[in-house]
């Protein structure tokens, strides 16, 4: 049955959450007859054999047991299909480089000729022509592209950055309410931390970084002030000091509000 690689939506997924007509009991032998796990899904099959575990059931499983069934046709299947249907040419769509090599290895014990192999690159067309000849001269550009939400393609390297930013260290904000004409500040700067630190835990460090934008505020502002060069100068100064004082590199977004 299917499941071997952790697949949520499997049969064997759906057995272990309960939710599938044949039900697991103490006793079972479930037995995992592909080793060779497809990469990046280990820790869901480890975390389904554990509680196959639990459940009482004996499951056998890895290189040990010296089990494999492989989910594909078979050398003699292939050898099969392609006598059946005749093909004047075999372009393989699956499979690595190395899959496709033995592939053809075993079409030419057949009877086929290099020039009945298409190996197009992965941005080909296949153009075959009514005189039985074939090219794949034609390229499609092809890149990657981003669908977020209703949006598409219209999220970039920019954006991608600031995300990964704000998931490993969090966002430093700070608030200035500034008379521009004086170039004076209202009121003592407002802090915000979003997943860089705990505010109520940390606020020796908040004091601190509270002080250094008051001491550089002071050292930056003009009559009248500024805004721009304020914010480049107090921005680039909290990202230096964040990074002496935690070793964390937040994203530093200070705000300025005209009063």
């Amino acid at each position: 049955m299917a499941g071997f690689a952790g697949q949520p939506d499997s049969a064997l997924s759906k057995m272990v959450m309960g939710k599938h007509r044949i039900k697991i009991k103490s006793g079972d032998k479930v037995i995992f007859s592909a080793p060779d796990y497809i990469p990046g899904t280990t820790g869901n099959i480890y975390e389904m054999i554990d509680i196959l575990s639990k459940m009482g059931a004996d499951v056998a499983y890895g290189d040990k047991e010296e089990l494999h069934v492989s989910g594909h046709g078979y050398q003699k299947e292939h050898a099969l299909l392609i006598s059946l249907t005749n093909p004047r040419y075999l372009l393989p769509i699956g499979g690595n480089y190395r899959h496709v090599k033995s592939y053809f290895s075993m079409a030419k014990t057949m009877g086929f000729n290099d020039d009945q192999f298409i190996t197009p690159d992965y941005d080909s067309a296949v153009t075959f022509y009514t005189s039985g000849k074939v090219d794949t001269n034609f390229h499609i550009p092809m890149h990657k592209v981003l669908i977020d939400g209703l949006g598409i393609g219209d999220v970039g390297a920019t954006v991608l950055r600031d995300r990964k930013t704000l998931a490993e260290d969090g966002m430093f904000s700070v608030v200035l309410m500034v008379n521009k004409e004086a170039g004076t500040m209202f009121k003592e700067p407002i802090i915000l931390s979003r997943g860089f630190v705990f505010m109520k835990e940390n606020t020796d460090l908040i004091d601190y970084l509270k002080e250094e934008v008051l001491r550089k505020f002071n050292e930056v502002t003009s009559k009248p002030a500024n805004f721009d060069y304020i914010r480049t100068e107090i921005q680039a100064y909290l990202e230096t000091i964040i990074k002496e004082k935690t070793g964390r590199e937040p994203m530093v977004l200070p705000l300025i509000i005209e009063i």
